[in-house]
């Protein structure tokens, strides 16, 4: 099996955290599991959403199809499944260069979706 994950075991930390509701991420060792034992090639991941079961299948080696409704999420699945289209390490120093700052995200959003480290870093 041409594969990027050990057989017997997949630690699901490694793949991106998401809130997205209906985010099939906490499913992903059941999927797994289930997929590492049927002969297929490719896949269609229909209703896509943030890409980790497409990401999983990748990952396995599979060619795989991503589709969502949404643009935005189209747009994320392409960044995360693409290789060599974006410039992994210029997105990265950019992401680490992000000033800290207590704005308006900070102040308004307290405590009803991001944590108050994420407020700042997005007012930043």
């Amino acid at each position: 099996m041409n594969s990027n994950l050990e057989q017997s075991t997949l630690d699901v930390s490694k793949f991106p955290s998401t809130r997205y509701y209906g985010s099939k991420r906490r499913l992903l060792p059941w999927i797994y599991n289930i997929a590492s034992e049927l002969q297929f090639q490719s896949v269609y991941d229909r209703f896509g959403g943030t890409a980790s079961v497409s990401l999983l299948f990748q990952l396995m080696g599979k060619d795989v199809v991503f589709h969502d409704a949404l643009e935005s999420n189209s747009i994320a699945a392409k960044a995360l499944l693409s290789d060599g289209l974006f410039d992994k390490q210029k997105i990265l120093d950019f992401f680490k260069g992000v000033q800290i700052e207590e704005g308006f995200i900070f102040s308004e959003f307290k405590d009803k979706y991001y944590s108050d480290e994420e407020n700042a870093w997005l007012d930043g």
